[in-house]
């Protein structure tokens, strides 16, 4: 099941079970998201913490697992699925940006797409128009311009009630405070509020930032291209390399596919001066099971768990190097593609450009650890290498699938794609690191990328 489909199952679960769990004693029930479903967290940046009820763990542990991973959040996703539930039927055509909407403390208001109803349970499933900002509280407004389905107005006073003398507990009775005063930022009248609630944002950013902090704090170890079979530079002239032979692990039997394929398609003939490969250490940050764990966003020191070494294909412009070295361009490949893929395709025009390109695997990307590039080369004899593959047989099936490794393993298969893609953002940000140290492509001494200008397409 996607992580799409997935949240959207949590989102279902919460909205039947939510309501007679955690709020029993309540007269009507609260749009999701809403920060009922939070607890005070000081050590988080937006100082609460998502927690939702759990269902029965014995009967349904795999739901209980995706609560788990979602209670560890600060916040809620910054482009939420909103569910408003009705007390009857409403006029779809009654809905839009101007009945339901959202609103931030300064007044600015952000609309709401891909509205579907939900007849079984009379309730409104919908998300914002746009991403909301991280570590913000948003106030979710349902207006009277929201018709009941015979085009009647639907009742506002039962919200105006429990807003005003709802009972509750003293977490219940701030959030009724909390939500009351963020009324305001809708600028709508208390009479014309069908139902709303108060929600917080995740920190979205915050652990990629602590890890950002921690390599730029550290001098990492220079990238080497002694890679070849006895040690030599995998550096090679480009108008030497009549082209590639990629064997890409696809077993652990080992088994591979073997396919020929250009060092560069020739979009500007003549722009590539040279090709290299080579390796960088980067700490992995997440487990044998593909997850970063939680850190308080606040105050939380991310740990590294292993070392990655990370291998990359680099191309410099023909011509004369400038001073301080080439312009280098970081290419990033596209999901189940690798850094033999679409690269290749962009190197020579940004070599045209003046450009250097380098390009890595994303976690999880081109085949296994055994995987090999042999390098053809014209009156020299082939150069066998790593090809760098990031993939594993996580399944235990005996394949290695054109992801397989960046997403988590059970029982945290919620995560997905998401720390593999952000353990690629940081050996991203580590490859910034080692460009900055200083690439030595040619053993002289000196640096041929330019420290000072970095940049990334993709």
């Amino acid at each position: 099941m996607s992580f799409a489909r997935r949240c959207a199952f949590v989102a279902l679960f919460l909205l039947v079970a939510w309501p007679s769990a955690a709020l029993a004693k309540d007269r009507f029930q609260h749009p999701f998201p809403t920060d009922l479903l939070t607890v005070r967290d000081r050590a988080q940046l937006t100082n609460v913490r998502v927690s939702l009820p759990l269902p029965d763990c014995g009967a349904r542990p795999s739901d209980c697992a995706d609560v788990e991973v979602l209670n560890a959040l600060d916040g809620f996703n910054v482009q939420p699925r909103l569910s408003i539930p009705f007390s009857e039927p409403i006029d779809l055509g009654s809905v839009s940006s101007d009945t339901i909407f959202l609103a931030l403390p300064s007044g600015r208001r952000v609309g709401i797409n891909q509205a579907v109803w939900e007849p079984a349970t009379n309730t409104l499933h919908a998300e914002s128009d746009e991403l909301l900002r991280q570590g913000r509280r948003y106030v979710l407004v349902v207006t009277d311009g929201v018709r009941a389905a015979d085009g009647g107005r639907l009742d506002t006073s039962s919200f105006r009630r429990d807003l005003l003398t709802g009972g509750g507990g003293a977490a219940e009775e701030r959030y009724r405070d909390r939500l009351r005063d963020a009324l305001a930022w809708g600028d709508v009248r208390l009479r014309r509020v069908v139902t709303a609630s108060l929600f917080t944002t995740q920190s979205v950013t915050a652990t990629s930032e602590q890890i950002r902090r921690q390599l730029d704090a550290a001098t990492p170890e220079a990238a080497t291209f002694a890679l070849g079979p006895s040690g030599e530079r995998a550096v090679f002239p480009f108008a030497s390399v009549q082209g590639l032979v990629v064997q890409r692990q696809v077993g652990t039997g080992p088994s591979f596919s073997t396919s020929p394929v250009p060092a560069a398609v020739p979009v500007f003939p003549g722009a590539i001066g040279t090709l290299a490969f080579g390796r960088f250490v980067s700490p992995d940050y997440r487990t044998a099971a593909g997850v970063i764990p939680p850190y308080p966003t606040e105050d939380g020191t991310p740990e590294p768990q292993a070392l990655n070494f990370v291998h990359f294909n680099l191309y410099l412009p023909s011509g004369e190097e400038p001073a301080g070295g080439w312009p280098v361009a970081i290419f990033g490949h596209g999901f189940g593609d690798s850094k033999q893929g679409a690269p290749i395709f962009v190197a020579s025009t940004l070599a045209a450009n003046g450009v250097a390109m380098i390009a890595i695997n994303v976690v999880g990307h081109g085949g296994g650890p055994l995987g090999t590039i042999t390098v053809l080369r014209s009156g020299d004899a082939p150069v066998t290498i790593s090809a760098g593959g990031r993939g594993i047989d996580q399944d235990g099936n005996g394949t290695i699938d054109s992801t397989e490794g960046v997403n988590a393993a059970p029982p945290a298969t919620l995560v997905d794609s998401r720390d593999g893609l952000r353990q690629t953002v940081n050996d991203l940000m580590q490859l910034v690191r080692v460009i900055e140290v200083g690439v030595d492509i040619d053993g002289d001494g000196t640096a041929e990328l330019d420290p000072a200008r970095i940049s990334y397409g993709g």
